[in-house]
């Protein structure tokens, strides 16, 4: 017996209570969707990394 709340305009139901021998897994994630986060994770990270590292104060003002 599934219970499941009204289904709305769209005709999609939020949630439904199904028999273990009905149940199905969810699909894993995308390659194209995991390939696009991954790259734009090491743009990231290069980005950050090609960025010149100036000290805050200059080393003379620091000696003083």
């Amino acid at each position: 017996m599934a219970v499941s709340p009204p289904e709305s305009d769209a005709g999609y139901r939020l949630w439904e209570m199904v028999s273990p021998a009905d149940y199905k897994r969810p699909s894993g994630p995308d390659q194209h969707l995991v390939r696009r986060k991954w790259a734009a994770l090491r743009r990231l990270l290069r980005r950050r990394e090609e960025e010149p590292q100036s000290p805050v104060k200059a080393e003379a003002d620091l000696r003083a």
